[in-house]
């Protein structure tokens, strides 16, 4: 009678053990498909973010040939962007500077930034197309 269940025991502990393998596997895909998503809305919020930025900097300086955004990080909590980009001037002058702006900014420029060279960087607004290469490497022309 004991070797019976004992026996019986054994098979329910084994059951429980491949339920909860189960369980667990099924949680650890549905988490990383959930992760994988939340990754790509993070890369289009990014490009977004860049391509808003791109904008404003062809409203801010004059005589843009070429935008390189070399990183972006958006924070959700306060709503700011952190810029990374080197600005290439018609005269092949260029500038690599940082700055930030809030994603509720209702400005078209670029308000707080930081000039590398005061005579070249002339606040203004760029009227020819530039080429715009944003941090994922893809480029455009605005």
């Amino acid at each position: 009678m004991i070797a019976k269940i004992k026996k019986l025991f054994r098979k329910n502990w084994l059951l429980l053990l491949i339920m909860i393998a189960v369980v667990m596997a099924i949680t650890f895909y549905r988490g990383g498909v959930y992760m994988k998503a939340k990754a790509e809305e993070q890369r289009v919020e990014n490009l977004k973010a860049e391509k808003v930025s791109a904008r404003k900097a062809k409203n801010t300086f004059e005589n843009i040939k070429a935008i390189h955004i070399q990183s972006s990080t958006l924070d959700r909590m306060t709503g700011y962007i952190n810029m990374g980009m080197e600005i290439v001037f018609q005269d092949n002058f260029s500038v690599t500077f940082g700055y930030s702006y809030s994603d509720n900014d209702e400005f078209d420029v670029l308000t707080t930034y930081t000039l590398e060279d005061p005579n070249r960087q002339k606040r203004g607004v760029t009227a020819s197309n530039l080429q715009v290469t944003y941090s994922n490497g893809e480029k455009e022309t605005i």
